[in-house]
């Protein structure tokens, strides 16, 4: 694949996202902006039950990192390190509706395994987690509200686009 001389020895990474050089890829700057109503969490018991949790208003994707330590080379003045291991969460706010936190509050009960998939406009990241925890508040003047924590365990999965390039 031609190069576009910005990065050397680059091609682009087979989805036309990025820039892949070794086992990198650098992703170019998109000018699509996503609004956050096209921001969802979708939780099942099964791959094929998922549904997206309902009336939410706020959901967030977090991945962290475990960065390991290792020695520099002859100079001990300057720290190294490498990725580790991972680990991720979801959250999900809103307003509570009856039926659906029944179902999160049971899960969480019964320790149930989830499938989850968060998904940020056409792109999508699949799961497994467990229901971490779930607060329900009720203010004297307000509308009910929810949060509910996922903890992932296993790896997140890039569902790739299904569409067929010409």
């Amino acid at each position: 694949m031609p190069n576009d001389g910005a990065v050397p020895n680059a091609s682009k990474d087979g989805m036309g996202r990025g820039l892949t050089k070794g086992t990198s890829t650098l992703f170019f700057m998109s000018t699509t902006k996503i609004n956050g109503h096209d921001v969802l969490i979708a939780v099942g018991a099964t791959a094929n039950t998922l549904e997206t949790v309902a009336a939410s208003r706020d959901c967030s994707l977090n991945i962290n990192s475990e960065m390991v330590e290792v020695a520099s080379g002859t100079d001990g003045t300057v720290r190294e390190y490498l990725a580790g291991r991972y680990d991720w969460t979801m959250q999900v706010e809103g307003l509570y509706t009856v039926g659906c936190h029944l179902s999160i509050v049971g899960w969480f009960l019964a320790g149930t395994l989830l499938h989850v998939a968060f998904q940020v406009g056409e792109e999508t990241l699949t799961g497994k987690a467990y229901v971490e925890s779930v607060e329900v508040n009720g203010p004297l003047r307000g509308k009910v509200t929810y949060n509910v924590s996922l903890r992932g365990t296993g790896a997140l999965t890039v569902v790739e686009d299904e569409q067929s390039e010409d």
